[in-house]
């Protein structure tokens, strides 16, 4: 009956031939996006070698530190199994489609663990918001199994070839969830941020504190413009996986920002992990006091200036230094913090995150 069916195709050696036009062209563009997504993730892996390679002779091995290479490369054998299931005749679909569903919950578990460490850092001496924010992590890993009992995986037709067959629409709190934890962890460190600015709040200096980094040290404003840019790229792809889960489609094209969703958050968590580790931050913000207070020696030992107001501009410079030393110390605590992750810190520290 199989020859029979396979006889009247056009070509019955083409998967997509055992397929409806317009699903066809749901597989097809999937096929494409996840090839593209595993390419970006493969040249991100390999444009930071030389990084993680510091990371493991150069650095103590912590909790940090391993939450980062599991998510490293559990997300690196999902995408390029994804891959493998789109593009290459394998026959035993369902076994494999399994087998990612399942491996799955390691993948977005191990990623947040880093957003979730990172908030960790900064709420050191508070364990009532670290205990909410562990919470939420967990509620992420159990959203995140969703993934292995709402999916199924088959062939296309007689070939070799796989698809998903099946995407319950419950597979969305595997997104939803973990959208909620970063977005609580994101608003958390963001608030906590606000407090290292340089003047008193008002709906307006707040509004541009928040969303522009105005009125920070230039270590908080670093470290609040790199979690946005994590955040706002979770965000956007994780609404797309939401929104496609739940519209009139085949089931493989329900689960197409997937993997992008995946490579994307996987991508910018670790390049914010870097950053801190290495220290990024930090010279950025030591770069931009040398430039701020050269230019104020410039402009108070320049030719022309009355002796009155020098001496008000020096004065007012060291009333500056002072602030400035002290939101130095304070962000150099919180550099240490967010470099060790997991270390409870001195006495000293805490007190400099309160």
């Amino acid at each position: 009956m199989a020859d029979t069916a396979s006889e009247d195709l056009p070509n019955p050696f083409t998967p997509m031939a055992f397929l409806p036009p317009d699903v066809a062209f749901h597989v097809t563009i999937k096929m494409y996006v996840v090839v593209g997504t595993a390419a970006v993730l493969v040249w991100d892996v390999l444009n930071n070698l030389r990084g993680d390679y510091q990371l493991l002779t150069k650095y103590p091995i912590r909790i940090p530190t391993l939450a980062y290479f599991l998510s490293r490369f559990s997300t690196l054998i999902y995408i390029i199994n994804c891959a493998v299931f789109d593009t290459i005749p394998v026959n035993a679909c369902a076994e494999l489609a399994l087998a990612m569903d399942w491996f799955f919950p390691v993948v977005i578990s191990s990623t947040s663990l880093l957003f979730l460490l990172r908030a960790r850092a900064v709420f050191n001496d508070n364990i009532y918001i670290v205990s909410l924010f562990f919470f939420t992590w967990f509620a992420v890993v159990g959203g995140s199994l969703t993934s292995g009992l709402g999916t199924e995986g088959g062939n296309i037709g007689t070939t070799k070839y796989c698809w998903y067959t099946s995407v319950k629409s419950y597979v969305s709190a595997s997104f939803i969830i973990p959208l909620v934890h970063d977005t609580l962890i994101f608003i958390a460190i963001s608030w906590r941020l606000m407090g290292n600015a340089h003047v008193d709040h008002n709906f307006k200096s707040g509004f541009r504190t928040l969303l522009l980094g105005h009125y920070l040290p230039a270590f908080s404003r670093a470290i609040l413009q790199d979690g946005q840019i994590y955040y706002l790229s979770s965000l956007t792809t994780g609404l797309l996986s939401v929104i496609l889960l739940f519209i009139p489609a085949a089931p493989t094209y329900k689960i197409l920002f997937t993997v992008p969703n995946v490579a994307l958050t996987h991508i910018m968590a670790c390049r914010v992990f870097r950053n801190t580790k290495f220290g990024r931050f930090r010279e950025a913000s030591i770069s931009t006091m040398q430039l701020r207070f050269t230019a104020a020696d410039d402009r108070t030992t320049g030719p022309g200036i009355p002796l009155s107001l020098a001496r008000q501009a020096r004065i007012r410079r060291r009333s500056d230094s002072n602030i400035q030393n002290i939101a130095d110390r304070e962000e150099k605590d919180i550099a240490i913090e967010l470099s060790d992750g997991f270390s409870k810190g001195t006495p000293e520290n805490r007190k400099a995150l309160e």
